[in-house]
């Protein structure tokens, strides 16, 4: 197998190319691009799906600016395209090779988020010919606006810092590969995006849809998913999503517990001061 012409091209475009591949390096790189073309959409359903399941607000008519959403929808595609089609692929000396074996990039919750955000930004664009979906986008904003904040602030937190992730940046530098640039570059706007997307919806109709006990039980939920989706992939490779949590916690029950619990509060923590954005809202309109 060989790496398709788009790929290469994107990774040329983003200063990610190298031509160190062994074959079955390029071979994981296809596979990923495959398992992408079928997620990314499989993600638009999943987002309708969790609209189901949490939004519970009548259908109401939301006055959208085209313009603003489109703008956004581009905004957002931008670092997905990125993970998706710009991430230089893990060469078989590192534990990310392994990591992506089996389910590719959506053992990373990064990969979740910036998908969930992306569709959403889709569908509140579609409002404008499909009214029927302002109450899910709505009702979503301040989730999926948690869900963009919880990947930029806790890349910065935890990924960073770590010694993995710098040793990798290294290596990569080494290489010519702007390994940290990009990673930089796809973790930032997401926070952003949701602030924007929250600040751009009407007030009122914010109101008719948001529910804060349903924001709450979004949280646990995708919380508690994620967990079951990286533990699952440590059952099928033996290895961890991201090296700081090989290096710190292992198999270690008791660490494991402690992150887990901190991770639901750090996402409960965003969701709170989503409504707060939202409060402000209401003060100011």
């Amino acid at each position: 197998h060989t790496s398709q012409p788009w790929i290469a091209s994107a990774m040329e475009l983003f200063g990610t190319a190298w031509d160190g591949y062994g074959p079955e390096e390029k071979e994981l790189r296809v596979k990923n691009s495959f398992k992408d073309a079928i997620g990314i959409p499989f993600f638009g359903l999943w987002y309708l799906l969790l609209g189901l399941m949490f939004i519970h607000a009548p259908p109401v008519h939301e006055e959208a600016d085209v313009a603003a959403r489109f703008f956004l929808a581009l905004v957002a595609l931008i670092p997905l395209f990125m993970h998706s089609q710009g991430v230089p692929c893990p060469r078989k000396d590192q534990a990310a090779y392994e990591v992506q074996l089996k389910m590719g990039q959506w053992v990373y919750l990064t990969r979740h988020c910036l998908t969930l955000q992306f569709w959403h930004q889709v569908f509140s664009l579609l409002c404008a010919w499909a009214p029927s979906l302002a109450a899910v986008t709505n009702g979503l904003s301040v989730c999926i606006g948690a869900l963009g904040a919880f990947v930029t602030i806790q890349y910065f937190a935890l990924v960073v810092p770590a010694e993995g992730f710098k040793d990798e940046c290294k290596q990569w530098a080494e290489k010519g590969v702007n390994f940290r640039e990009v990673q930089h570059v796809l973790h930032v706007p997401a926070l952003f995006i949701g602030l924007a997307d929250l600040c751009l919806r009407s007030t009122s109709t914010l109101r008719e849809t948001l529910s804060f006990p349903g924001d709450m039980a979004f949280g646990m939920f995708y919380s508690s998913f994620y967990i079951v989706v990286f533990f699952f992939n440590y059952k099928l490779t033996g290895r961890w999503p991201y090296l700081f949590m090989e290096h710190e916690f292992g198999t270690d029950v008791k660490k494991w517990s402690v992150f887990i619990l901190k991770q639901i509060i750090v996402i409960t923590l965003i969701i709170v001061a989503n409504w707060g954005v939202f409060f402000v809202k209401t003060l100011i309109a």
